[in-house]
């Protein structure tokens, strides 16, 4: 009990909190299970008088009322993360996490909120072709579920320190693609597994960067700027990351995001991303009492190529040509759901659907063509996003149970829950996988003298 205790005091967690263990979740991106617990020591045989007896007898008495008394204490003590060490949450934030912090484009185009744990978006507004507002990402009404919920899905949070998955949950510096032949002088390091009974680790290990205190550094009518130091060692990863996340509106429903992290005290690997559902019909009640939505969203993707997975989704190293008129083929717009049975096993053993990564035929940090576009037939809203990433990691939802999620109000909620396909996720990042993967050449390895920029801009229109 003290142990536990003492861990989630580390971890930044109340002793109020429900008993929960962040390591098991249903969440169709967090699949985790429980890790075996260690073996006891061996029994030696000791020979014991009455009196230790009776000591022993006691002392168990004494430590059965202490664990109900705990237990008590921790069902009817505050709930409210507020009241607790939680709310600057393991990375001593300088504000309350669980606050919003809301941003509007100069000419009333839209309008974004944020919070401080993940550096999260929680809303974003804009107008669709009816003159109307629409709420077009999800995520939860109660902000602190963003922290409490154990199938959170990483709801509109900055994801890092290397995003998507980590075979085996470990790396090598410098790279090497089998950790049982290593270059000479490399290092082994070892992340905190979350996935698959500990075989990988995903978004960066346990809490990763979605689930830390942001401080906010500055917030202005457009603009807001949150900073996470995330210190060497965290979830085994070396060296001290600074990142900031700069998040902008301009005219014209043009939204910015820009990540820059500098790094100290050694190297290490970085890999972050923004990673935002959404839903351009913003769950309509028209639109859903006609059956539509995020199937019938159109999506033109600029890629040829996409990376290869295994059974449980992590990445294989092998990259494949996309062939025309596959269920991988959006070089030309389509609605999402009209060839997704061609993509059985695409998504993992027994998935059928998008969870995949699609390598742009733009050369790497150009930004300058339109990599994405998604469009709703039913709201006319369009979104084209420009990126400064090699690649795009697509998730259409799959596996997702409206019981676990209910809607925020402007969702249609809370009665009503986030469903199976009801959304898609567009990541902009490295080639997942990269650091296994030298045979690529994306170095994804960096120190004090190579500092990590990602930088996507998403312009919203009617069409």
């Amino acid at each position: 009990m003290a142990e536990g205790i003492r861990g989630r005091l580390e971890a930044g967690l109340p002793l109020a909190f429900p008993p929960w263990p962040p390591y098991i979740s249903t969440s169709p991106r967090l699949r985790a299970t429980a890790f075996a617990a260690p073996h006891p020591p061996p029994l030696i045989p000791i020979i014991r008088t009455p009196d230790d007896h009776s000591r022993r007898n006691k002392l168990l008495v004494a430590g059965g009322i202490l664990t109900i008394l705990i237990a008590l204490w921790s069902i009817t003590g505050p709930r409210d993360p507020r009241n607790s060490y939680a709310f600057t949450h393991r990375n001593g934030s300088n504000i309350d996490v669980f606050r919003d912090w809301t941003i509007s484009s100069p000419d009333g185009s839209a309008q974004a909120t944020f919070i401080g744990l993940g550096a999260t978006l929680t809303n974003f507004w804009v107008w669709d072709k009816h003159g109307v507002q629409r709420d077009v990402v999800l995520g939860y009404d109660d902000r602190t579920q963003y922290l409490l919920d154990p199938n959170y899905p990483y709801f509109g949070s900055i994801v890092g320190r290397y995003a998507n998955r980590l075979r085996n949950s470990s790396f090598s510096i410098p790279p090497a693609r089998s950790l049982d032949k290593l270059p000479p002088g490399a290092q082994i390091y070892h992340t905190t597994p979350n996935e698959h009974g500990g075989r990988n680790t995903l978004h960066g290990g346990m809490w990763g960067y979605s689930r830390a205190g942001w401080s906010l550094v500055h917030h202005g009518k457009d603009t807001v700027v949150f900073e996470l130091k995330d210190e060497a060692g965290t979830e085994g990863f070396p060296a001290t990351v600074t990142t900031q996340a700069t998040y902008k509106l301009r005219p014209n429903a043009v939204w910015t995001t820009s990540l820059k992290s500098t790094i100290t005290d050694g190297e290490t690997p970085l890999m972050l991303s923004s990673h935002v559902y959404w839903n351009l019909d913003g769950y309509g009640a028209e639109e859903e009492e006609q059956g539509l939505g995020v199937m019938n969203h159109t999506l033109k993707i600029a890629s040829s190529s996409w990376i290869g997975t295994d059974g449980i989704m992590v990445p294989t190293g092998d990259i494949y040509p996309i062939s025309k008129g596959s269920g991988m083929d959006f070089r030309a717009a389509r609605p999402i759901g009209e060839r997704i049975d061609q993509t059985k096993g695409k998504c993992g053993t027994g998935c059928t659907g998008y969870d995949n990564a699609f390598i742009y035929d733009q050369p790497h940090n150009t930004h300058k063509d339109v990599v994405v576009e998604l469009a709703s037939p039913a709201s006319g809203i369009k979104l084209s996003i420009l990126t400064s990433q090699p690649s795009l990691q697509l998730y259409s939802c799959s596996g997702m149970n409206p019981l676990y999620y209910p809607r925020k109000t402007s969702h249609g909620g809370p009665g009503k829950g986030y469903g199976e396909r009801s959304c898609v996720v567009l990541e902009q990042q490295g080639r997942i996988g990269g650091v296994r993967e030298v045979q690529w050449g994306e170095d994804q390895i960096y120190d004090d003298e190579r500092p990590y920029e990602w930088w996507s801009q998403y312009t919203f229109s009617t069409v």
